[in-house]
């Protein structure tokens, strides 16, 4: 069982070195600077990626109507902006759990022959041990970044440097325990188990040399968002007779249309003091909104899709 490189891993690797190399050459890139060249990535890759949910739903569940599909998906994102404002350190944590879960989905959607259990400890261990290791290395920058507004001031709980230096620890091993397993039940080759390794080492090595900004959005649109669109776009070109990229593109364009301009507008209104809300934190809201019933439907997607 040999086991490839996929593209979007050798793009990830090759953006490292490319990204390392510009801030090695350059004393300071401004966070303004920062925060355009992730915008740029997360509009046009991590946005679209989760863009035609209800298109991989209706798939494999056609007995479910449209109504009911489309109050489930935004009952959730209510639910979850209404804990926000009740609960916001909790709605923080629970952000991070999710994020974590869905991260591993996407990293081992390919993975058979594993029992319901192991595959989702391992999606979450994997994913605490990315977010984990963003948290730990970065632990400073992020303390000032969220130290500059009052209402993130709550969330450095959730933020503890030591806490996360033994999260990192514990899930990493728990992580590279069923990564063994695996390879002991065959489930995996030892190319996939020592490539597992070497690009967990290499997302915690961006993560530990590149500001985490930067960092994260290397990783959120590679690894992740795109490897998503990869895999969503090979399961309509089986599911249907004649489909192409661009008519792939245009299933993406109406709802990431509607979500960079709405959230764009949301944090205008932010900028100009319209809304009581610090941009960075209604951007994780607008984001842990979207992600919450993004995870549902994509978990559903991956358990359909390994046994077609």
């Amino acid at each position: 069982m040999r086991y490839k490189m996929k593209f979007t891993s050798f793009i990830f690797i090759c953006g490292w070195y490319l990204v390392l190399t510009l801030f090695s050459s350059s004393e300071f890139i401004s966070l303004d600077s920062q925060l355009i060249v992730a915008g740029i990535f997360i509009f046009s890759v991590g946005i679209p990626h989760g863009a035609i949910d209800h298109i991989i739903f209706f798939e494999e569940n056609r007995a479910v109507s449209t109504f009911q599909f489309y109050f489930f998906y935004f009952s959730l994102m209510a639910g979850y902006v209404l804990a926000w404002l009740v609960l916001p350190l909790w709605s923080f944590i629970f952000f991070l759990l999710v994020s974590a879960f869905h991260f591993g989905q996407s990293q081992f959607s390919d993975i058979q022959s594993v029992s319901k259990m192991s595959l989702r400890v391992s999606n979450l261990t994997w994913g605490l041990s990315v977010l984990s290791s963003l948290i730990y290395y970065r632990a400073n920058e992020l303390s000032i970044l969220f130290s500059q507004y009052s209402d993130l001031e709550i969330l450095q709980i959730a933020l503890n440097e030591n806490f996360h230096s033994i999260l990192l620890a514990v899930s990493s091993l728990l992580f590279f325990m069923a990564l063994c397993y695996w390879l002991w039940e065959k489930a995996i080759s030892a190319q996939r188990f020592f490539m597992e390794i070497f690009l967990l080492g290499l997302i915690h090595l961006s993560f530990f040399t590149l500001p985490v900004i930067i960092g994260f959005t290397l990783y959120f649109s590679t690894l992740h968002s795109a490897r998503v669109l990869v895999e969503e776009f090979n399961y309509l070109k089986k599911r249907k007779r004649v489909f192409s990229f661009q008519k792939f593109v245009w299933m993406l364009l109406p709802y990431s249309f509607l979500s960079i301009i709405g959230g764009g507008l949301l944090l205008l209104l932010s900028y100009w003091d319209w809304i009581s809300v610090s941009s960075i934190l209604l951007g994780l809201i607008l984001i842990s909104i979207i992600t919450l019933p993004h995870s549902i439907v994509m978990d559903g997607f991956y358990g359909k899709m390994n046994k077609s």
